[in-house]
């Protein structure tokens, strides 16, 4: 790989992808970003529909299995049967799904915040530095804020990603120009 005078490898030398497949990508981030932000329950609605089609071909999938393969018979059986109720629900009920499913991932997250903000408190009492400790108190306090309103987190989810689609598809773009600049 070749160098420029700063020692550093140019962008065409690093991707494997052309430019105007990173247009495109970056293009189609900034349109479900858009998408996301001016109809998000029902963008909401048709990413649990899909979802709902993944669990239920897994589920499938995983029933069909035991007939193949007999080990971890019991999971196999428990998430084949988990697979095809969720999935179906999800397919039947998008709606629903829209809201239980963000509403889950943003209480699962929560959780995630307070284990993790305690971790980083504890590295703090054990020589981590103050640092540890104040990151570890904000996400703390991110954990219980979600916690204490799942249904508003779950919102601002849905903003957030928004957000990062249109933000990761402009830098997508800008990388694309200049990998094209470099062609």
């Amino acid at each position: 790989m070749a160098e420029t005078t700063s020692g550093q490898a140019t962008y065409m030398e690093v991707t494997i992808f052309p430019w105007w497949a990173l247009f495109l990508q970056g293009l189609l981030a900034i349109i479900i970003g858009i998408v996301f932000l001016v109809y998000p329950q029902r963008t909401v609605e048709v990413v649990v529909w899909l979802f709902g089609i993944y669990l239920l071909f897994a589920g499938v999938v995983s029933l069909v299995s035991i007939f193949i393969d007999r080990s971890s018979l019991a999971w196999k059986l428990i998430f084949g049967i988990l697979g095809v109720l969720a999935g179906g629900y999800l397919i039947a009920n998008p709606t629903q799904g829209a809201i239980a499913v963000p509403t889950t991932i943003a209480i699962l997250i929560g959780v995630l915040a307070l284990i993790m903000g305690a971790i980083m408190l504890l590295a703090a009492f054990r020589g981590g530095g103050w640092g540890a400790g104040v990151l570890g108190i904000l996400v703390i306090i991110l954990g219980l804020l979600m916690l204490g309103s799942p249904y508003i987190a779950a919102a601002s989810l849905l903003y957030l990603l928004a957000f990062f689609a249109i933000a990761g598809g402009i830098i997508l773009v800008y990388v694309a120009f200049k990998a094209r600049k470099e062609a």
